[in-house]
């Protein structure tokens, strides 16, 4: 079964990985307009390595002198799962566009457009509901620990901060915003998501 998946996310990768480690075989292409997975200046939430069982394996890929924190950053996450995923077979596809044309083709514009030639027909197109619903939640690194927000020790001497109220300090090292319930459970909740809709697709091919 041939599946485009477009965008990478923890929520798509989480369904890459859920795909890739059942008995069924897929051709799974991932499209992303980025130069880089895990790369950006915006902070997203982190997590705690045993908030999933799906997190101690992507410790192998984080920095090395990070390896000693039980804290996992939005970023490495990303990345460790790209690894992962691309280890077991995933062909991503960086600095590319997808096209839908008639009949529900794919074409592509960028580095794609180098190996996937040609109007392609998928079997399935798989993309996250991009849809944010929930607090939003304004977040930022510092050197303080704030008492005033959930707060995560990054155990590099800075801390990871979120709070409703949008914090103008001076001192920041990275800000970010983040749409959903509770930070605290955000990545886990992106990688469960991603888990149920592998688990939706697998159930119908029985």
């Amino acid at each position: 079964m041939k599946i485009l998946i477009v965008g990478e996310s923890i929520r798509t990768l989480a369904y890459t990985l859920t795909l890739q480690n059942s008995q069924h075989l897929f051709t799974l292409d991932m499209i992303s307009d980025k130069t880089e997975v895990g790369l950006s200046d915006k902070l997203q939430p982190g997590c705690l390595e045993s908030d999933h069982p799906i997190l101690p394996a992507v410790r192998l890929h984080i920095p090395e002198n990070a390896k000693s924190s039980t804290f996992l950053r939005h970023s490495w996450v990303l990345r460790g799962m790209a690894i992962q995923a691309i280890n077991q077979g995933l062909n991503l596809h960086l600095r590319s566009i997808e096209k839908t044309i008639e009949n529900g083709a794919s074409i592509f514009e960028g580095k794609a457009s180098e190996s996937l030639r040609g109007p392609i027909q998928f079997d399935l197109k798989y993309k996250s509901d991009g849809t944010e619903i929930g607090t939003v939640w304004h977040g930022s690194v510092n050197l303080i620990r704030n008492g005033d927000s959930f707060c995560f020790d990054r155990g590099d001497g800075t801390f990871e901060h979120w709070t409703p109220k949008k914090d103008e300090g001076d001192g920041n090292l990275q800000t970010g915003r983040w749409i959903g319930v509770d930070p605290r459970f955000g990545l886990k909740s992106a990688i469960e998501s991603g888990i149920h809709d592998a688990h939706v697709l697998l159930k119908s091919l029985k």
